[in-house]
């Protein structure tokens, strides 16, 4: 099947959707506790520090203390997302679930489309619904034990489509980085059967220290941000077209460590 077909693409996400419904929910889960595990670290290092406690804070200490929750739970997120595109083959590395998914009635497009929408839809849903379960949770047993009830919700969605003009090359700096990692690590998920947040940071670590060296000595402080940036960008297409490739290349029965 050379041809992508958008009805046989719907029923590979459904099928992908379905059968990952599960392990879905349980990541969910575990980023629940994970943000409410933060949030209760900095009440106590703003106590440790001698800060005020949640009945005598005044509006200032809150909006601080939320800046700070928002911000580590965004780079919690973020952190989920990667480890999410590092495994999100790791269930078909055996013999019977690959023998299904090669099997599918649809093209290697669209299965490959389909369980990067997956992920993408997963990691998204998943973590910023996490954070707001997390915060309402956090914020009812704040009011239940008699201190201001805390809501970061609000902060974080009104915050996000506010850039700041003045650092407009550092965002898309940050989110091309993201985009160049996610790439990364989805084709490291590819290549890698066994050991693949360890085989991906190994790799990655590599990789990172030979361009910063090849390029430490090429670039000025005014070029260093485009060209950054148009690296990232081509990283980003090569990582992907790499990753499909390899993906094409999948058979049933590979070698013990690598999908080749």
């Amino acid at each position: 099947m050379k041809r992508f077909d958008f009805r046989r693409f719907k029923n590979v996400i459904a099928y992908d959707f379905t059968t990952g419904l599960q392990p879905m929910l349980w990541f969910s889960l575990g980023m629940v506790i994970v943000y409410l595990l933060l949030f209760g670290l900095f009440h106590n290092l703003h106590d440790a520090m001698g800060a005020a406690t949640p009945p005598e804070m005044n509006e200032f200490q809150m909006k601080t203390i939320i800046h700070e929750m928002t911000t580590a739970a965004v780079f919690v997120a973020y952190l989920f997302i990667l480890g999410a595109s590092c495994t999100i083959y790791r269930g078909v590395q055996r013999k019977a679930p690959r023998t299904v998914l090669l099997t599918l009635p649809a093209s290697n497009a669209e299965k490959f489309l389909s369980r990067w929408v997956y992920l993408v839809v997963f990691s998204l849903l998943g973590s910023i619904g996490a954070f707001v379960v997390a915060d309402l949770l956090h914020a009812g047993w704040m009011a239940v034990t008699g201190n201001p009830a805390i809501l970061a919700t609000r902060y974080f969605f009104d915050r996000m489509p506010n850039l700041d003009r003045d650092r407009t090359y550092d965002v898309i700096s940050f989110y091309a980085l993201m985009l160049t990692l996610h790439s990364f690590c989805l084709m490291c998920s590819v290549l890698f059967k066994k050991y693949h947040l360890v085989a991906t940071f190994a790799v990655g670590l590599l990789l990172w220290t030979v361009l910063s060296q090849l390029l430490s000595g090429l670039l000025t402080q005014e070029s260093k941000e485009p060209v950054l940036i148009g690296l990232m960008a081509v990283c980003t297409v090569v990582f992907s077209a790499l990753a499909y490739r390899l993906f094409c290349r999948w058979q049933v029965v590979t070698r013990k460590f690598v999908n080749l």
